[in-house]
């Protein structure tokens, strides 16, 4: 299947197949959000993903170093860490870097119900056999040298 790109997602369409199901696929949707200010626009960003999209394992942050220099911006998307329902928070980070690790704890978010399981119940690894534990947060660099062996353009190193 092609890589598929799907733009201007109404935010308010709660029954929006891209909102209620895993695509397990090559697809990708954007939601926008009328909000200008940064601050305002996480609030809502992190509001909109708690409440009205599917599944708890992961979310993914891409904010620019420059960005979290400033104070106010900083200070909410430390809020927007903290407040956010997944297992996985990553900040300029692919979040399956922790399933990859092994050692950090890798789940959907705690809470789900047999009933509407999402995610899952509990997290897989966890090496360091941590208890009560609510999310992983992994941070990174919003660039990085040299080219992960992950990314797909990554020269193999044996021909």
């Amino acid at each position: 299947m092609p890589w598929t790109f799907i733009s201007s997602l109404d935010p308010k369409a709660r029954d929006e197949p891209l909102y209620t199901q895993e695509a397990f696929c090559s697809v990708i949707s954007e939601t926008r959000f009328g909000h200008v200010d940064p601050v305002e626009f996480l609030e809502q960003a992190v509001e909109f993903c708690n409440l009205t999209l599917w599944g708890t394992l992961t979310a993914n942050l891409i904010v620019h170093p420059q960005s979290l220099k400033d104070a106010r911006i900083n200070e909410a998307v430390e809020r927007a860490i903290a407040r956010l329902r997944y297992g996985v928070v990553a900040v300029n980070a692919f979040v399956g870097m922790p399933f990859v690790f092994a050692a950090p704890p890798w789940g959907g978010y705690p809470g789900s119900a047999l009933h509407d399981i999402q995610s899952g119940i509990g997290f897989v690894h966890n090496t360091s056999m941590l208890q009560g534990v609510e999310k992983t947060i992994m941070r990174a660099p919003l660039t990085t040298f040299p080219k992960p062996g992950y990314f797909a353009s990554h020269a193999p190193l044996i021909r």
